[in-house]
């Protein structure tokens, strides 16, 4: 035999936090995305419940060392690919990002010619191999003929060169 009558019992969802794992990318990549980039932190999922889709956030794309990465948007199934996603009281927890500088090669372009001066002094552009699209950066340094006298396709070094533009910090 059995019974069955209407009661005021109730089954609440199951509370689970997810935790965004930590990430270090180089300045013009993107994070990594996807459910093994997170972890439940507290709590668990019910036997056959799988964490199937969720959304990860980067709070910045420009260079730092204490960034976040956000999750949401969880999706849960059942072994039968039902969403379950309600049946969890769900909280998210962010990770912390790194984005590390990107590296440009320097290379020198056009030198002026001059008037012999007595000095080595030269007058250059400093071209940039590889910045992000649509990034300000701009390049300028210290460089020099090879010797102070008159001479044809001499040798040009540019040294101390420094970055400046919106976008510098992220190189």
């Amino acid at each position: 035999t059995s019974a069955s009558k209407a009661s005021a019992a109730s089954i609440t969802a199951k509370p689970i936090t997810i935790k965004a794992k930590d990430q270090t990318i180089t300045y013009g990549s993107s994070i990594t995305q996807g459910v093994g980039q997170v972890t439940i932190s507290s709590g668990a999922l019910a036997s056959g419940d799988t964490l199937t889709g969720i959304t990860l956030d980067q709070s910045t794309t420009n260079y730092t060392t204490n960034g976040t990465i956000t999750p949401s948007a969880a999706t849960i199934n059942d072994g039968s690919s039902n969403n379950m996603t309600t049946n969890y009281s769900i909280t998210y927890s962010t990770g912390v990002l790194k984005i590390n500088k990107a590296n440009l090669t320097p290379s020198i372009g056009t030198c002026n010619n001059k008037v012999y001066d007595g000095t080595t002094s030269a007058s250059c552009t400093i071209n940039l191999a590889t910045p992000k699209s649509g990034d300000v950066v701009s390049a300028s340094g210290t460089c020099v003929f090879a010797d102070k006298n008159v001479g044809n396709a001499k040798t040009v070094t540019c040294t101390n060169i420094t970055l400046s533009g919106t976008n510098a910090g992220n190189y």
